[in-house]
């Protein structure tokens, strides 16, 4: 996140606009960088500002491209009306649901991007064929394990520069492979936090697919606070939680029941 008073939730990770490249913040960053990148991974920052998806108790007067509130209460966080005058917040400018302007950052979709980078660098954008799609909306999205991928076959065959990923419901390397056919390649975030060595073991052919967690796949709250609880505990060179025993899903909803009051 750029903003200290701009955050998808509590606990985000910060770097100010106007951070220094050096200090206990900038080595915490480096650090990360480094031991991410030690077996040859090509690591690309995600840079993200929330915009209206802000939780009202950290920022009540939120900024979006256009003043369309986010209804409902999502994880116990609600959200204020936004003001559209800053000219940021790319996911909500690209839309045309949140981007209602009359100006030349409105309009056709050529108005509502506008990429001004060198050549040279690496620039990837993560969209949503629909809104805050946090489940399979479809049985043809569940039956193949991918929540955008039928977007992605509309998309696709427009671009020409481009590589392509999907990402969230993937947990068999079938589904993997068959989405091969349409993108270059798949992102995986919450089978990955259950097991940190997935993505080795499976192009080790040790593995087919994920663990199956005894959690609701459809209940983003839940799931989002399981997987977040598991990678907490991968910073801590512990082994994460597994969500696959019964004993183990037992103890981790008491301890969120323990938490949420």
């Amino acid at each position: 996140m750029m903003e200290y008073n701009q955050l998808e939730a509590a606990g985000n990770p910060i770097i100010p606009r106007t951070a220094p490249f050096h200090g206990e913040r900038f080595e915490a960053f480096k650090a990360l960088a480094t031991a991410s990148k030690a077996h040859g991974s090509l690591i690309i920052g995600q840079v993200s500002h929330p915009g209206r998806q802000c939780d009202s108790r950290i920022q009540p007067d939120p900024v979006s491209a256009s003043d369309v509130q986010l209804q409902g209460n999502i994880m116990g966080m609600q959200f204020n009306k936004p003001h559209g005058a800053h000219g940021y917040l790319l996911s909500q400018f690209l839309s045309p649901t949140t981007n209602h302007r009359t100006d030349s950052y409105g309009g056709s979709l050529a108005n509502r991007s506008h990429p001004n980078i060198p050549a040279s660098f690496i620039l990837g954008i993560k969209i949503n064929s629909e809104s805050l799609a946090f489940a399979h909306k479809r049985d043809s999205t569940r039956k193949r394990e991918a929540f955008f991928l039928d977007f992605a076959e509309t998309i696709v065959p427009a671009l020409s520069q481009t590589k392509t990923y999907v990402t969230g419901g993937f947990k068999t390397v079938g589904a993997m492979v068959r989405a091969l056919d349409t993108v270059d390649g798949v992102g995986l975030a919450r089978p990955v936090c259950q097991e940190p060595r997935l993505c080795a073991d499976i192009l080790a052919g040790k593995v087919k697919g994920a663990f199956k967690q005894r959690l609701d796949d459809d209940d983003f709250g839940l799931t989002n606070v399981a997987a977040g609880t598991q990678i907490r505990m991968v910073g801590r060179d512990q082994e994460p939680i597994d969500l696959s025993q019964a004993g183990m899903e037992e103890a981790f909803r008491k301890d969120m029941g323990d938490w949420d009051e």
